[in-house]
C-alpha cells in the first residue's frame, strides 16, 4: 500500500517575549543587583561603575555583531537568519550607543587633578580679605589663606601661577565653582558644612575655629546674654543664630558689621561670624579701638576647606595630600607670620580651640545620583 506523502510542516515562526525569559530575566535581575550593590558601596562603586562601562559596551556590540551575523549556533537546528534590514538596525543601534556612551564618558569624567591644576590656576575669594587672613594685592598679597594657596602651588608641579578671582561676597563662593567661567578653587574661609557639602566637595580641613561674637558688654558670661547680632551676608552664623531667635542684622561684609559695632550708636549690637575672623579684625585696629571690644564669647565648632568642584574625589585626594604636607610641615610657620602677628594663639586655651587640625578629612565619594 503506497504511502501517503506526510504534509510538509509548517515554518518555525520566531519566538515571543516569553519564550525569551528564561534569559532576560535572569539578566535582568543581576543587573538590577549589580547597579544596587554599587549604590550601597559609595566608596569605590563609582569607580568600578566607570571602569566597567566602556568593556561592557563593547562586548554588547560585539555580540549583536554576531549574532546579527548568525555566528555560534549553539546547539538545536539553525534557525531562519535574520532579515538583512532589521541585521542592519540592530548593529547601527548598538554602534550609536556606544558612541553615545563614550561622549559621555569623555564629558563627564573627572579630569586629571595635575591637569586640572596647571597653568595659571584661578582661586576665588571674597574681596575685600579679612586682616590675617588675605590682604594686599598682587604679589604684595599676604595672609594665612594666601599661604594655604602657596602651599598647593608649591604641590602641584603643572600650577604655575595664581590667578585670584574676587568675589562680591561669601554667597558667592558656590556661585564661584558651579556657575559659567567658573574657578578652579575656593580659598576664603570656606566652612565645611552638610548643606555646601551637597553643592561642592572640600578638601581639608586647613584650620579649626568656634564661632565667636564680639560684644560691648563685659558683663556677658555666654551667648544667651546676647539678643541682638550683626553678621556677615552668606556666613554659617546667619541661620544658625535665626533658627536661636537673635534679631540678626545682615550687612553685606564684616567690615559694614564693624562698622555700626563702633558707631556708638547701637551699644546693644554684637558682631558674630568665626572667632579667628573676628579676633584678627580687632587685633588690626588701634590700640583704643581694640579696647572698645572688651569680650569675645563662643560656640560651636567650624571647619575651614578648600572649596572643589562638584564630584572631584581624586582632586579631592590630591589636594588633601598637599594640605597634610602644609599641615606637618608649614601650617605654624605660616600662622605665626600672620594670624600670630594679630595677637591669635595656635591654641586658645580661653575658648578651648586648637586651630591646627590632626589630619585632613576623607574624600567623598563621586556620587552623580546623590548630587
Amino acid at each position: 500500500m503506497p504511502s501517503t506523502p506526510s504534509e510538509p510542516e509548517p515554518p518555525e515562526s520566531g519566538l515571543g517575549l516569553r519564550d525569551e525569559l528564561y534569559w532576560i530575566l535572569p539578566i535582568g535581575i543581576t543587573l538590577v543587583g549589580g547597579v544596587a550593590f554599587l549604590l550601597i558601596n559609595q566608596n569605590w562603586g563609582a569607580n568600578v561603575a566607570a571602569i566597567l562601562a566602556l568593556p561592557v559596551e563593547v562586548a554588547g556590540v560585539v555580540f549583536a555583531v554576531l549574532t546579527a551575523k548568525g555566528v555560534g549556533g549553539l546547539g538545536g537546528a539553525r534557525k531562519p537568519r535574520i532579515p538583512r534590514n532589521r541585521r542592519r538596525i540592530t548593529v547601527y543601534l548598538s554602534v550609536l550607543i556606544l558612541a553615545v556612551s563614550g561622549v559621555v564618558y569623555y564629558f563627564v569624567r573627572e579630569p586629571d587633578p595635575y591637569e586640572f591644576l596647571s597653568g595659571d590656576v584661578r582661586i576665588g575669594y571674597v574681596e575685600p580679605g579679612y586682616p590675617g587672613w588675605h590682604e594686599g594685592n598682587g604679589l604684595g598679597r599676604h595672609g594665612f589663606n594666601v599661604s594655604v594657596a602657596q602651599a598647593l602651588l608649591d604641590y602641584f608641579p603643572k600650577m604655575t601661577s595664581i590667578q585670584w578671582v574676587p568675589l562680591e561676597d561669601n554667597d558667592d563662593r558656590i556661585a564661584a565653582l558651579t556657575g559659567d567661567n567658573p574657578v578652579q578653587l575656593v580659598i576664603s574661609n570656606f566652612s565645611m558644612t552638610e548643606a555646601r557639602k551637597e553643592l561642592i566637595d572640600f578638601a581639608g580641613p586647613y584650620f579649626n575655629d568656634v564661632e565667636g561674637f564680639a560684644t560691648h558688654d563685659s558683663t556677658a558670661e555666654t551667648v544667651h546674654d546676647i539678643h541682638r547680632v550683626c553678621v556677615p551676608s552668606g556666613s554659617t552664623a546667619e541661620l544658625r543664630l535665626r533658627k536661636l531667635g537673635y534679631d540678626v542684622v545682615v550687612e553685606p561684609t564684616l567690615r559694614a558689621c564693624f562698622q555700626r559695632f563702633f558707631s556708638g550708636s547701637e551699644p546693644d549690637l554684637a558682631v558674630s561670624t568665626d572667632l579667628a575672623i573676628i579676633q584678627a579684625y580687632v587685633g588690626s585696629l588701634p590700640p583704643d579701638k581694640r579696647k572698645e571690644v572688651p569680650r569675645f564669647l563662643s560656640v560651636g565648632v567650624e571647619q575651614y576647606g578648600v572649596g572643589l568642584p562638584n564630584n572631584s574625589p581624586k582632586l579631592c585626594a590630591k589636594v588633601n595630600e598637599a594640605l597634610s604636607q602644609f599641615l606637618r610641615l608649614g601650617w605654624s610657620n605660616a600662622f605665626k607670620a600672620t594670624l600670630g602677628q594679630l595677637g591669635l594663639k595656635e591654641i586658645d586655651t580661653v575658648h578651648s580651640i586648637e586651630h591646627r587640625p590632626e589630619r585632613t578629612d576623607p574624600c567623598e565619594p563621586a556620587a552623580p545620583w546623590r548630587k
